[in-house]
């Protein structure tokens, strides 16, 4: 869980604890993930006892992962007001990442990789 001291101890760079994986996840064709919390609009977090609170700077740590897609039919997605849902939902549309287990989404991707100058879609 990102939230809480976990936030605070990374001084809210996200992105550092996903720094030996980096290499992986954006040389894959295809990143997926979840979200287990919601998404503040706020630079720091007021109630550090929240475990299930990022802030806006986990786009940071999504955009060098090369997430993209997001499952946020996750077991604490629904812990907070609506303001965090939709700021979670508003944050991953804004840095383009698609998202799953929200109105009944289904995600279909055409995987195409770079062979010699020719692509190959599976």
């Amino acid at each position: 869980m990102m939230g809480a001291e976990v936030s605070e101890n990374l001084n809210y760079a996200y992105n550092m604890a996903f720094k030996t994986i980096y290499t992986y996840t954006r040389e894959a064709d295809f990143t997926y993930a979840a979200l287990a919390t919601n998404i503040a609009s706020t630079d720091k977090l007021q109630n550090l006892t929240s475990k299930y609170l990022v802030t806006k700077e986990i786009r940071l740590a999504f955009s060098e992962l090369g997430i993209d897609a997001i499952n946020i039919a996750t077991d604490h997605i629904t812990d907070y007001d609506k303001i965090f849902f939709s700021t979670t939902i508003d944050t991953l549309k804004r840095n383009q990442i698609y998202m799953t287990g929200i109105n009944d989404s289904t995600l279909y991707v055409d995987v195409c990789r770079k062979e010699n100058s020719n692509y190959s879609c599976t």
